[in-house]
């Protein structure tokens, strides 16, 4: 509910993580976000592991691995930290860290600052690209040659 002291001290934290992302920004710093790509995942890793894992850098609040339509995952995962300090020690400290006997590859969620800097509007800011999107270029398109 909007009278939820919770609620409140929530979205006062919130806009000053955004304040100081604009100030660092302004200072011509990279934005970074709260989101972390994990790549090079054994194929048995749970997102259970990985947050587990990913735990030990601070509050994990989203942490999945990508599986294909069979349930298989996909090698790789995306995990999500309370604050960007967070995110930026984990970044350093897991990137080449063992995780169910591989190591892992950890930088920031990419997708995430695409969107991000759209939908802020900067300057030079482009959509991320759709995958598979195109023409012609994947399944379902007219193909080579075909008008």
């Amino acid at each position: 509910p909007a009278h939820c002291p919770c609620l409140a001290e929530t979205k006062a934290v919130m806009a000053e993580q955004v304040a100081e992302q604009d100030a660092a920004a302004a200072a011509g710093a990279p934005r970074l976000g709260r989101r972390l790509f994990v790549g090079n995942l054994a194929w048995r890793t749970s997102w259970q592991d990985l947050k587990d894992k990913f735990r030990e850098c601070g509050t994990v609040i989203y942490a999945n691995v990508m599986r294909d339509d069979d349930g298989r995952s996909k090698g790789w995962g995306i995990v999500e930290y309370e604050t960007i300090e967070e995110a930026t020690a984990a970044m350093e400290l897991m990137n080449g860290a063992d995780l169910g006997g591989r190591s892992i590859l950890v930088r920031e969620d990419r997708e995430d600052r695409d969107i991000k800097q759209f939908t802020e509007g900067e300057e030079g800011a482009v959509p991320a690209p759709i995958p598979g999107g195109g023409r012609g270029r994947g399944r379902g398109g007219r193909g080579e040659g075909r008008g």
